[in-house]
């Protein structure tokens, strides 16, 4: 009965640390524009753990898989063309920038074989922190029409309409808390639990294009440094070099939303 009880107490001890890491992220990487409309590299990319063996014993390492798709979106959010670029497999996350990045050129591939097709150009980049409101843009919760925008330095506000839609790139999200008995998806629901982290800006020909990162998750643990608003040390200018690890959450999970200006 004592060695049941014991085998018991790994058992869950194992799938607990086997969930710890569990995290989603829906990620757009921008190429540029043709006359069809935005295209990108999309990736739907999970995180979990590895286990490597060290002197001390077995140690959890985050790792990620997935899978990336070059799409063209018209200005209503709609994907008007679609293809599975690769299938990712289980990588460490120390090879987050270098997997994503050999996808992201496939994709530009792809793209540069539309005559008109314009490249995008990073102006700036910026990151919340996971917070509702910062300098660059803050999002807005209409208990009332039920509705979720996010407005850019006070502006206009854009509706966040790919919350309602359970085959947008914000799907992680929607599966996630749709996955609960109780889950209210009303923005009542998702005040307090929705944030702002990476926002990013781009030229591409003579118009304005911001992607914001909107995400979930657990709140950073007592002892965290507080939620400020930063620059990143790294930049890039060049789009082949554009793709960055988005920080995640406790069980976090994320999409990005673009906004034409």
């Amino acid at each position: 009965m004592k060695q049941t009880l014991i085998i018991l107490l790994l058992l869950l001890s194992t799938n607990s640390l086997l969930a710890c890491m569990s995290a989603s992220q829906n990620r757009l990487f921008p190429l540029g524009q043709t006359s069809k409309g935005l295209c990108a590299v999309e990736a739907h990319l999970f995180r979990t753990e590895l286990r490597e063996k060290n002197n001390e014993g077995v140690e959890m390492k985050p790792a990620w898989h997935g899978i990336s798709y070059f799409k063209i979106y018209d200005k209503n959010y709609k994907a008007i063309f679609s293809e599975i670029l690769d299938t990712i497999k289980l990588f460490k996350q120390q090879h987050y920038d270098s997997i994503i990045t050999k996808t992201l050129v496939k994709g530009l591939a792809l793209a540069k074989i539309y005559p008109d097709f314009v490249v995008a150009k990073l102006t700036s980049m910026t990151f919340c922190n996971y917070q509702e409101r910062c300098s660059k843009a803050q999002l807005l919760f209409d208990t009332v029409n039920n509705k979720i925008s996010i407005s850019l330095s006070g502006k206009i506000k854009y509706n966040v309409g790919v919350l309602s839609d359970s085959t947008s790139i914000a799907s992680n999200i929607l599966d996630y808390y749709g996955g609960f008995d109780d889950a209210d998806l009303s923005a009542k629901g998702f005040k307090g639990n929705l944030y702002i982290n990476s926002i990013r800006q781009f030229q591409i020909g003579n118009k304005k294009l911001t992607i914001v990162h909107i995400g979930c998750g657990q709140n950073y643990e007592e002892g965290d440094p507080p939620k400020k608003e930063y620059t990143p040390e790294f930049a890039f200018t060049d789009i082949n070099d554009s793709v960055f690890e988005e920080p995640v959450l406790h069980h976090g999970h994320g999409f990005d939303f673009y906004i034409w200006e």
